[in-house]
């Protein structure tokens, strides 16, 4: 199961360079530098940090202005691509990009990121069922969970709160990942997670058929 789309992050850093000052007005409200995906590269995570460097200091961002401030960095692509191939690769994707096209990749990479977290967070709240003491009261547990469970409301609410939609569908997902806890309380973990992949593959199922 996979929960991120590097190329809809490509299209996000095109979109950074077609569209600077839609980016500094809205998409950058609530999307930053951790929703990259980083577990098996950085690149994108780069080019996100360095391009918003850029804008942010007023300058008009370009390949050429790019590739100066990238040189320096050992970057490694897929493919043994080069920085320069993928950099123009990211050009020619910028000029044909529409804004709708810019703000529908950053939902998604948003989500996909969100989506990522509360899978952590339901493997948290697993783990930390299987640390507390056997004798633990009721209420001991339902605080512990409690507690998981509110600050990545709180998080999410800060993260984003500047599209409703996407607070929904990912306020959503964080209860549908409490009721897989609470479904499968007392069940080892392995059966938790279990539970855990078969939502999110039922997510990915269902976005794929809209």
């Amino acid at each position: 199961m996979v929960l991120h789309d590097l190329e809809q992050e490509r299209i996000f850093i095109a979109g950074m360079l077609a569209y600077p000052e839609f980016f500094s007005s809205d998409i950058c409200l609530f999307v930053d530098e951790k929703d990259f995906y980083s577990s098996t590269s950085v690149v994108h995570k780069t080019l996100f940090l360095k391009t918003k460097s850029l804008i942010d200091e007023g300058k008009k961002v370009d390949i050429s202005l790019l590739s100066h401030h990238l040189k320096s960095l050992s970057l490694s692509f897929k493919d043994d691509m080069n920085l320069s191939s993928y950099l123009e690769g990211l050009d020619l994707l910028s000029q044909n990009l529409s804004e709708e096209g810019f703000k529908n990749a950053a939902d998604i990479v948003k989500l996909l990121s969100v989506r990522r977290e509360f899978r952590e967070i339901g493997e948290k709240i697993s783990k930390s069922m299987k640390d507390l003491d056997s004798s633990s009261s009721y209420d001991k547990i339902i605080e512990t969970c409690d507690q998981i469970f509110n600050e990545k409301v709180d998080l999410l609410e800060t993260s984003s709160g500047k599209s409703k939609n996407l607070f929904e569908a990912a306020f959503d997902t964080l209860v549908r990942v409490s009721s897989v806890w609470y479904n499968n309380l007392g069940n080892d973990q392995k059966s938790i997670q279990k539970s855990l992949d078969d939502l999110f593959q039922d997510e990915v199922e269902s976005d794929e058929d809209k």
